[in-house]
This record gives C-alpha cells, sequence and structure tokens, in this order.
C-alpha cells in the first residue's frame, strides 16, 4: 500500500485532473500495485474524470447485461451511447445491480 501511495504522491495531482486521459490513465497503471480497475476508480471517483472505464471487465459486462438484458450492448456501444460520462455509467449500473430486482425485465 505505501508503494501505491508513494507512486501517486509523485504525480502532479493538477495534470492528474487535467491532462490527457488516456496519458494519465497511463501514469497511474505505470504505479507499481495499480491495475485498470484500481486505476479506473482512481480517475473517476477521486480526479472526478468519468470519461472512460474498463468495460471489457467482467464486473462491466455483467452489469450492462444486467441492465438492458442479453444480448448486452457492446463496450463500444456504450462509449458510444454515453460518451465521456461512460465512467458514470460503469459505477452506477454496477452499483445499482445489487438494488434491482432479479431478473431484470428488458
Amino acid at each position: 500500500m505505501r508503494e501505491v501511495v508513494e507512486g501517486v504522491r509523485r504525480l502532479d495531482e493538477q495534470w492528474l485532473r487535467t491532462g490527457p486521459y488516456e496519458e494519465v490513465r497511463r501514469a497511474l497503471l505505470a504505479v507499481p500495485g495499480i491495475g485498470k480497475f484500481t486505476a479506473h476508480g482512481l480517475l473517476l471517483r477521486v480526479l472526478g474524470r468519468p470519461d472512460d472505464a474498463p468495460l471489457d471487465m467482467a464486473q462491466f459486462e455483467t452489469a450492462a447485461a444486467a441492465v438492458y438484458g442479453e444480448p448486452a450492448p457492446s463496450a463500444a456501444q456504450l462509449r458510444e451511447r454515453y460518451g465521456r460520462w461512460v465512467g458514470w455509467w460503469a459505477y452506477m449500473a454496477r452499483t445499482a445491480r445489487g438494488w434491482l430486482p432479479q431478473p431484470i425485465p428488458a
């Protein structure tokens, strides 16, 4: 944990908040101990950057299927629909899944 905190501390916070999204994401992923789910969480919930989400991860594929039914929209379709707010969609869909009745009607 200390290595992660120190690695993030070495990055410029203003740049993390305003720099090009992909560059910031790559910088976070370069910190030992930070994977794509954690990088997304930091970008979204700490830095307020909802530009993207790792929609290819199982937890987001499952959330898309729970919300939209099968076949679920592809990651590309979700990105097209929600644009730079897709990170918020991913967060809300995954979080709200536990509150929704099962199965969810299409």
